[in-house]
């Protein structure tokens, strides 16, 4: 018998291909929930611009100003249920600083988030480089490969 399939919705509010988008968080969810063990219920990605990250950065976590990825999670009967913000603006701007593609970043910012989304933390020295090390690894299985500059 198959694993019930996790209903994975994609918005994108930002220029990306809305299709290969779609593929992609659907794989990440996969790949997150085979490593991690868990069971995903329901996933919601929102490829966001700037100004619609930063209305929901400040009334989520009373910061002004536009963020990378902000995820909420609740437990639900079939499993977790997840939502996700990722900034196409800030992924691009990031990208350019670091030499990679905006669209490599923001399939950073997706794992990062699903990986919140499972209990990973990156508040201290030691959660940071486990949650870089599972993107790292996952973000290879998607075929993304390396984001992070060697050495960090």
């Amino acid at each position: 018998m198959n694993a019930p399939t996790t209903l994975v919705e994609v918005v994108c509010e930002a220029p990306v291909d809305a299709a290969r988008w779609q593929r992609l968080a659907t794989a990440a969810v996969d790949a997150v929930a085979q490593r991690e063990g868990v069971r995903f219920a329901r996933v919601s990605v929102r490829v966001l611009r700037d100004a619609a990250m930063a209305i929901l950065h400040e009334r989520h976590a009373n910061e002004a100003g536009t963020t990378d990825v902000l995820a909420f999670v609740d437990q639900g009967a079939g499993g977790l249920e997840v939502d996700i913000a990722i900034c196409h603006d800030e992924a691009h701007r990031r990208a350019a600083q670091l030499g990679h593609a905006g669209e490599d970043e923001l399939a950073l910012y997706l794992v990062h988030g699903l990986l919140h989304a499972t209990g990973h933390t990156d508040d201290d020295d030691d959660g940071c480089v486990r949650m870089r090390a599972a993107e790292a690894q996952l973000l290879q299985a998607l075929g993304v490969g390396r984001v992070y500059p060697a050495g960090a």
